[in-house]
């Protein structure tokens, strides 16, 4: 059976390669008896899978549906001889607020987690929920401004958040998130 660290190592390289759109195709292990399967992923880099690999794996996330249900086909498609994604999928905050509840009673289910924003992530890691990633070679592509220096987490995706406004009705816009609290804006 693999170590616990190369199972880590092959779940969060699967979740982060989903996250940031890596496509990949999956192959047989080669001819001579090697010990484990491959993805090869469409810019050529390989991932090793370990035979053997067995078990579900539970994700935690806040990621829309849509993207969920895509994520869960790849999975079945390239994993399904290894593992199986199980996965709770709610707001951010209701996913740790979740987790902190499984910690309280002893019993914490997620394998992975993947939220929305960097504070309740923070939370978690202040909870000592969050353990550092495994260096892996493919973190290597992922470039380091979207690596947490520490080595906890790797952003998968990135959110802006705009002040969108009809220039035909608004002839002095808000400049800042702060002007919104004047009462013109109520």
């Amino acid at each position: 059976m693999a170590s616990k660290s190369t199972v880590w190592m092959v779940i969060i390289l699967i979740v982060v390669i989903a996250g940031i759109g890596g496509y990949y195709l999956y192959t047989k292990p080669s001819e001579g008896g090697s010990n484990v399967a491959t993805i090869t992923m469409s810019t050529g880099e390989k991932i090793e899978i370990p035979n053997g690999l067995s078990g579900n794996v539970m994700l935690y996330t806040s990621i829309p549906q849509e993207i969920m249900d895509g994520w869960v086909k790849d999975w079945n498609t390239y994993f399904a001889n290894y593992t199986k994604l199980d996965y709770y999928r709610a707001g951010s905050g209701t996913v740790v607020a979740k987790i902190l509840a499984e910690q309280k009673a002893g019993n914490v289910k997620a394998d992975v987690v993947y939220l929305a924003g960097y504070f309740d992530f923070k939370t978690l890691m202040d909870n000592g929920l969050i353990t550092k990633l495994p260096t892996v070679p493919e973190m290597n592509s992922i470039p380091d401004q979207y690596k947490d220096p520490n080595g906890y987490y790797i952003m998968g995706r990135l959110l802006v958040m705009v002040i969108v406004y009809n220039p035909s009705l608004v002839s002095n816009p808000p400049k800042s998130w702060q002007d919104l609290l004047q009462p013109q804006w109520k």
